[in-house]
């Protein structure tokens, strides 16, 4: 489950999508 997060949520910065279901952390904009 931990490796599954924090694939996911690689996978979301990757994404970087506007419809994100958590706000992430704007380090690269």
């Amino acid at each position: 489950e931990l490796l599954a997060g924090a694939r996911q949520q690689e996978a979301w910065r990757r994404h970087r999508g506007a419809r994100g279901p958590r706000p992430e952390p704007a380090g690269d904009v």
